[in-house]
């Protein structure tokens, strides 16, 4: 019996690291500013503003997001939530990007259609759900 090396998953096509900066690094009109390493200085943080920030249509502006953990900054979960929230409420961003420990977003308005996510590991789409599904549901 031959065995095989570990073969590490390879990046789908449709996933990003990165997405397009359409508003500078600077607070949005009417926004709000959050430290993402209060509290825990988690993801969670990062999820909840972006969640209200598209719930109300005021733009947020992030800043030292994940800074407590041993790999700051934002993560391919954060960068598929963003991409889900640019497709269904309009929003511009800016230094989003894995990796970023600041970031910017402006929401507009809702738009219906069809939305597709992939966050490359299963155990993400549970936190994709929490901004995202909490934003369709109101």
């Amino acid at each position: 019996m031959q065995s095989r090396p570990h073969q590490r998953p390879h990046q789908r096509p449709d996933t990003v690291d990165e997405l397009p900066s359409t508003i500078p690094m600077a607070l949005p009109t009417n926004g709000v500013v959050v430290d993402g390493n209060i509290m825990e200085g988690g993801g969670q943080v990062v999820r909840i503003a972006l969640t209200l920030a598209a719930i109300t249509g005021r733009g947020v502006l992030l800043s030292n997001i994940r800074a407590s953990n041993a790999v700051p900054g934002l993560r391919r979960q954060h960068i598929a939530t963003l991409q889900l929230l640019r497709e269904t409420c309009g929003a511009q961003l800016g230094g989003a990007k894995v990796g970023s420990v600041a970031m910017a977003m402006q929401p507009s308005y809702c738009r219906a259609g069809q939305y597709v996510s992939d966050t490359a590991t299963a155990g993400s789409c549970t936190l994709v759900a929490q901004v995202w599904g909490v934003y369709i549901v109101l």
